[in-house]
């Protein structure tokens, strides 16, 4: 089991945060989540799980900050001892205005 974190400060905005992770022999146990906190509370997250060699998980999580925030954005997992994966291709970004 492990925790992924990284920590920033945003401007107001709306933002997404996204990965993709490839993996396998997790368990049946296994819980997996993306998500975003703010003063170390969990306000949004998005769970998946994965599958197998090449079978790309791509979750994303939306958010809002009304004001200049710090977040921190991460990745937990929960997995048997053997599972196996990777994670790549993490972004932050701001949504364009519309």
């Amino acid at each position: 089991d492990f925790t992924v974190t990284q920590t920033v400060t945003l401007k107001p905005g709306n933002y997404y945060f996204t990965f993709v992770g490839q993996g396998g022999d997790v368990g049946s146990d296994a819980a997996m989540s993306a998500f975003v906190a703010i003063n170390g509370e969990i306000v949004q997250s998005a769970s998946f799980i994965l599958d197998g060699w090449r079978v790309w998980a791509n979750p994303e999580v939306r958010f809002t900050v009304a004001e200049e925030t710090t977040v921190t954005v991460g990745l937990q997992v929960k997995a048997a001892a053997k599972g196996w994966g990777s994670f790549d291709s993490w972004y932050l970004c701001e949504e364009p205005a519309k």
